[in-house]
């Protein structure tokens, strides 16, 4: 039998499970009418992120059952017929919100706090989801029964024990607290998603741009994720996500794929570092996941269409991203100073 390690594993699956999300969306896009697609897009935006919370209720001990089960639930999505679409979001829509707060939960644990090995497990959803997408906009079948099979793959793997733990800045904790630090990371992550969700929708966006945006958008979160455990990460997050800013302006302007998606990778890189600095303050692996993978991100989802009409142009909040950083960088520094101080 093929050990892993547990990030790793978890990835995999990851990217599985967004896969079976991404594929059920295109195909809806293609086969349905629009106000039914909205709809059923929404009852899954409102049952895999916004009760992710409630998920994280789950005892630690169950955490392993319910991932399996997200896996099953999620292949079982892609049997159900065209006419049960309802059905078929239920199943995937349950199956994200276990698997995402149960799985990452767990990674979190055993990463104690590396952002490296996060982002070994946040990267491949993203390259599910939107290759996912692409096959069921062009009703590439044959998709649904390998992603069947690797999911049934998946379930057989086995995992290798935890490595050691490791002294370092990489695996320690930050100080516990601060309620304000928290809120700017959730706001952080709300306004990450609001871009990511305006530029979905972009003109530049393909069938075939979508697998490029997938390679380089992992790529992306794997780089972020090494880059998150230096130091000086709030630096880090400022200088990039500012020149995902400008990246994201100048492609707007000139039009350019290429712009964009090197925008979009820098400015979703940073989803491993918020995701385990979010956790280093709460401490709550589980609540974490839910805030961080859930209903943080359809919050800003939901914050685009409810404030699409009132925004001019893209340009208006994308400043706010490096602006945003910089308050977390000053009260995440007061705090850390705060904290060496106490006897």
């Amino acid at each position: 039998m093929i050990r892993m390690n547990l990030p790793a594993l978890r990835g995999i699956q990851h990217g599985l499970n967004d896969a079976c999300a991404g594929l059920l969306a295109g195909s809806w896009l293609m086969s349905f009418s629009t106000d039914k697609t909205l709809l059923l897009l929404l009852g899954y935006n409102l049952i895999a992120f916004f009760c992710q919370p409630l998920a994280s209720l789950i005892p630690e001990k169950h955490r392993r059952i319910y991932i399996n089960l997200s896996m099953l639930l999620a292949a079982s999505s892609l049997i159900v017929t065209e006419n049960m679409a309802w059905i078929a979001m239920l199943l995937i829509a349950t199956a994200s919100c276990l698997f995402h707060v149960c799985a990452g939960a767990e990674v979190l644990q055993e990463s104690r706090n590396c952002c490296a090995k996060t982002g070994v497990f946040v990267a491949p959803g993203v390259l599910g989801l939107l290759s996912g997408m692409a096959a069921g906009i062009i009703h590439l079948e044959v998709v649904s029964w390998l992603l069947i099979i690797m999911i049934i793959a998946s379930l057989g793997l086995n995992i290798k024990r935890p490595e050691p733990m490791q002294t370092g800045k990489a695996h320690t904790s930050e100080a516990p607290g601060s309620f304000w630090i928290i809120c700017v990371l959730l706001f952080l992550i709300a306004l990450r998603s609001l871009t990511w969700v305006f530029y979905q929708g972009s003109e530049l966006v393909t069938v075939n741009n979508l697998v490029i945006l997938a390679v380089i958008i992992s790529f992306g979160k794997l780089t972020g994720g090494r880059m998150g455990n230096h130091s000086r990460w709030p630096l880090i997050c400022i200088l990039t996500l500012g020149l995902a800013t400008t990246l994201l302006y100048l492609s707007e302007q000139y039009a350019s794929f290429a712009l964009l998606a090197a925008g979009l990778a820098l400015l979703q890189s940073m989803s491993p570092v918020f995701l385990v600095k979010l956790n280093a303050y709460l401490q709550k692996p589980a609540l974490s996941s839910a805030l961080a993978l859930g209903t943080a991100i359809s919050f800003g989802g939901a914050l685009f269409w409810l404030t699409q009409e009132f925004i001019p142009s893209a340009f208006e909040f994308f400043w706010l991203l490096p602006l945003s950083l910089a308050l977390l960088f000053l009260m995440d520094r007061k705090n850390r100073v705060a904290h060496k101080q106490q006897p």
